[in-house]
């Protein structure tokens, strides 16, 4: 099987991309709406809008971003390690890895609450946690059939996120073309 063939198709790739989609988008929502009292008080409503959609242009290439780990993991392992599994084991390199970039993101809010030490400190059991659930989604039935479970219920968000995210990316070029 070449790396052609071993480039994991739409259906593959969706369920994926939603459990991405879920932590990306969640995350920056959940800030946009944080912040979004206090810039009522100093901005108008059209510049709030393109910070929204600055922010969800910007959450659609992070995301697609993120997505080309896993195919690349996908093209480059043999076609038994990654890519007969692709949307379980995407998931369980997905879930663990977002989640410790959201903590590593959450050290970053204040100076005074920075902790380097701990970030360096977890880095190496959370990379062992996700190769342990990549390895358990592939031998473990009730494991993968949980990932790839979750997987498809967060494909919902894609007809949601990505007309929005084209709809803000558009915008976003129209913006810096004019």
């Amino acid at each position: 099987m070449s790396v052609i063939e071993r480039t994991p198709k739409l259906r593959q790739l969706a369920p994926v991309y939603g459990v991405i989609v879920v932590f990306v988008y969640s995350w920056t929502i959940l800030w946009f709406f944080w912040k979004l009292n206090g810039w009522l008080a100093y901005l108008r409503l059209d510049e709030i809008f393109t910070i929204l959609m600055y922010t969800l242009a910007t959450n659609f290439l992070e995301s697609l971003l993120v997505l080309l780990l896993p195919m690349g993991l996908s093209m480059l392992l043999p076609a038994k390690c990654f890519f007969d599994q692709f949307v379980a084991r995407g998931t369980a390199l997905v879930l663990p890895g977002l989640s410790y970039l959201v903590f590593v993101a959450y050290q970053f809010e204040g100076r005074e609450k920075f902790n380097q030490s701990l970030i360096m400190r977890l880095a190496i059991p959370v990379f062992l946690i996700v190769m342990f659930l990549v390895f358990a989604s592939g031998k473990w039935g009730f494991v993968r059939k949980a990932f790839e479970e979750f997987a498809n219920r967060t494909t919902i968000f894609l007809y949601l996120s990505i007309p929005m995210s084209v709809f803000s990316l558009l915008i976003v070029i129209a913006r810096n073309i004019i």
